[in-house]
């Protein structure tokens, strides 16, 4: 871990600065490694009859959030293979994509981080 010295005010407010700069600069690519994963996951974990529901898992990440789902594709035909219907036993790929890269997304931040807070 790096160290930091700090001296005097001005010295304090500088390093804050620069923290809060890379933590604003950390956000995206996190996000966006995190999405990218928990995507790949998602689509080697759906059922592939045609390939289309696999084709049409995506993700988009803005500054703030990152979205994963499916885009453009069999959107209700989505919904009942992740949950089920009374006829159909759910398959679920989306779910366990989420959770198997539930803390990836802060190792991700915390890592970008770092590398930006280095001198």
């Amino acid at each position: 871990m790096a160290r930091s010295f700090v001296t005097g005010l001005r010295g304090a407010l500088r390093a804050l600065r620069r923290a809060q700069r890379a933590a604003d600069d950390s956000r995206r690519p996190a996000l966006e490694e995190w999405a990218r994963d928990t995507t790949a996951t998602a689509k080697r974990l759906a059922p592939v009859l045609s390939g289309r529901l696999m084709r049409s898992i995506d993700y988009r990440v803005n500054h703030a959030d990152a979205y994963v789902g499916v885009y453009g594709g069999p959107r209700e035909y989505a919904g009942y293979v992740e949950k089920g219907t009374s006829k159909m036993d759910a398959q679920p790929y989306m779910r366990p994509a989420f959770a198997a890269h539930r803390n990836d997304l802060r190792r991700s931040y915390r890592r970008q981080f770092r590398l930006r807070m280095r001198y």
